[in-house]
């Protein structure tokens, strides 16, 4: 008797033949179905810092209505489009995009997803969220629209599908009670640029899994040794000749490429950080732009450095000039406080033969031409400061930095980790062991020890609370052609969870087990 009442209910609502009857009809078949629904596994990765299940679930339907709490008109937009986004996940890219209903009270009425900025909770900070799900209501609530999209993705893993005779009718969401915000206010991957060019909507994609597990920051990098990837309007002899990596029809990123990818992902509250490599391997630049050379620099051959590899630019007035107009470009294109112009891989030792080198370090009375490479480096540190932005650097020019404003990336040891901590800058932690898929672990993902990147600890038993303020968080890394592979959702799981949940919540068979069964 129940299979007929069940069958002849999702004819009715299939067939539309009447709407009223189908609504009704509708609501009763859920009703019946959830006196089925048995508690759950919470599945939701990262780990949230506090959870309680509660009876019943919540089945959403494509009659749910969305509605917007808030008491002022403030980030309306940003709701709206959270609001739309839920539609869309659920139920389709045909979703009709439509106005959500905004209420001002306390008033909550059943068989609703209520998405409330109404109350402030001093512990959820920007980022944190509540998600309570009750049988007749859904209710997200955060300081912050960023906040309330975070308690959104929990939502979508609590989410199950169900079906009945092959058709995907509705969702269940297992009653439960979630309190939770972030450990650490960087959790990045930096995206690496290989030999294969990828596209736009491949970047998306990579956006929507940072989104999907709570990482806030895309460092994008946008040049290396060999290549540029950037249209720049004054220099557009930068991306032609591009056809030696490319595997698209375009070879590089328009500016208003750029825009959209970044468009999309703030809508995501994932911060694109760019970075271009402009002072050391900048081969590329020197190809391109004979006047970044010194003239009469003699190519020499160290044991560390062939002959053939000669990478940094001449620190004469035409390369100050060039990094400058590159700089203001890409200032107009990345809104992030940040950026990374990569002075890593120093080889000042390449000038030791030119004759300008010499004279200008005569001049200023330097001893070795790394002091004059320094000299140079924080001219554009101050550039960069004067424009209202800050420059990430490698930990292992920090100690010849002249700003505290400037975030250290820290790819080596803890020991660089209590060096920078006493020179007083921030930092963000990126052990290549750790944190890096590279092209070793692309030939075997078996290579890839997850449980020691779990384990990793991140804040040194030394530190005190001020000392363990100046760490900001953690940066993972991938080549952009490894989303394929079907690890890198798991190391992308895993680095959220390392980033955001608590110490004393972390277990990694826990965190497996979850895994496994989020899917």
């Amino acid at each position: 008797m129940y299979f007929y009442f069940i069958f002849n209910a999702i004819f009715d609502i299939l067939s539309n033949r009447n709407k009223m009857i189908s609504r009704i009809t509708f609501f009763i078949l859920l009703l019946f179905l959830s006196s089925f629904t048995f508690a759950e596994t919470i599945n939701i990765i990262p780990k949230p810092v506090a959870v309680e299940l509660l009876d019943g679930a919540f089945s959403i339907t494509p009659l749910t209505k969305i509605i917007i709490q808030q008491s002022k008109n403030k980030n309306a937009d940003q709701l709206q489009w959270i609001a739309h986004y839920i539609d869309t996940h659920f139920f389709g890219s045909d979703s009709v995009k439509k106005k959500y209903n905004v209420i001002s009270s306390k008033l909550m009425r059943p068989q609703r997803i209520v998405l409330s900025t109404l109350n402030y909770f001093k512990d959820l900070g920007n980022e944190g969220y509540k998600l309570s799900v009750f049988p007749d209501l859904i209710i997200i609530s955060g300081n912050t629209p960023q906040g309330i999209f975070y308690g959104v993705q929990s939502l979508f893993q609590l989410a199950k599908p169900v079906q009945i005779a092959g058709l995907e009718l509705y969702f269940s969401v297992q009653g439960v009670s979630i309190t939770d915000f972030p450990r650490f206010n960087w959790r990045a991957m930096q995206l690496d640029i290989e030999s294969n060019f990828i596209t736009k909507q491949e970047i998306k994609n990579k956006i929507d899994l940072l989104a999907k597990f709570k990482l806030n920051v895309l460092q994008w990098q946008l040049s290396n040794n060999e290549k540029w990837l950037i249209e720049t309007l004054k220099y557009p002899k930068l991306t032609t000749n591009l056809s030696t990596f490319i595997l698209d029809s375009v070879g590089f990123y328009t500016q208003n490429d750029i825009k959209e990818i970044v468009e999309y992902a703030s809508k995501r509250y994932v911060t694109v950080v760019p970075q271009i490599q402009i002072l050391t391997n900048a081969k590329v630049l020197k190809d391109k732009f004979s006047e970044l050379d010194c003239d009469d620099i003699k190519p020499i051959s160290t044991s560390q450095i062939p002959v053939n590899q000669s990478n940094t630019l001449c620190p004469n007035d035409s390369t100050a000039l060039f990094i400058r107009n590159i700089l203001t470009e890409v200032f107009s294109l990345f809104p992030s406080t940040y950026i990374n112009i990569c002075s890593r891989d120093i080889q000042p030792v390449l000038w030791q033969n030119n004759t300008f080198v010499k004279n200008m370090m005569l001049e200023k009375g330097f001893a070795n031409q790394s002091q004059l490479f320094y000299y140079y480096y924080q001219k554009f540190e101050k550039y960069i400061t004067l424009n209202g932005k800050k420059m990430i650097s490698y930990e292992g020019s920090i100690t010849n930095s002249s700003s505290k404003n400037t975030l250290v990336l820290n790819s080596k040891t803890e020991d660089y980790t209590t060096l920078i901590a006493k020179n007083g800058n921030t930092m963000v932690l990126n052990f290549k062991d750790y944190t890096n898929l590279d092209m070793q672990n692309l030939e075997d993902s078996l290579k890839i020890d997850f449980n020691k990147i779990y384990q990793k600890k991140i804040i040194p038993d030394s530190f005190g609370f001020n000392q363990s303020e100046l760490i900001l968080g953690i940066q993972g890394k991938i080549y952009g052609n490894l989303f394929v592979k079907n690890y890198l959702s798991r190391f992308h799981a895993i680095l959220s969870e390392v980033c955001w949940t608590i110490e004393t919540n972390k277990n990694y068979l826990d965190f497996e087990k979850r895994f496994l069964n989020l899917k």
